[in-house]
């Protein structure tokens, strides 16, 4: 099988237009073939009724990342809150390893 990681040394396009999505929660989890698939969702509302409603649950993103990635974000959000806890700067965020999808 052909090497697909891609060097963390490579410049950061940083889009102005990749979405942005905003989530309350997340639904669940599994891990699948060396991958962690995340369900997120988001309370809505429907505005046709009046009076708006009822609130529910939609899922609104299901992200998906290789066992490398969610690793080092894992250790990164530890190390942040935990900076957080005591008061300190939170630790510098570093790229971790990225695999081509």
């Amino acid at each position: 099988m052909a090497d697909t990681s891609v060097p963390s040394q490579l410049a950061l396009d940083d889009n102005p237009d990749a979405p942005e999505i905003f989530v309350d929660a997340f639904s669940g989890f599994f891990r699948l073939n060396g991958n962690l698939r995340i369900t997120f969702d988001a309370a809505r509302t429907s505005h046709a009724a009046n009076p708006p409603g009822p609130l529910t649950r939609r899922v609104v993103l299901r992200l998906v990342m290789p066992d490398p990635t969610v690793e080092n974000l894992a250790r990164q959000l530890v190390a942040y809150y935990d900076a957080l806890r005591a008061q300190q700067q939170p630790p510098p965020v570093t790229a971790g390893p990225m695999t081509m999808q």
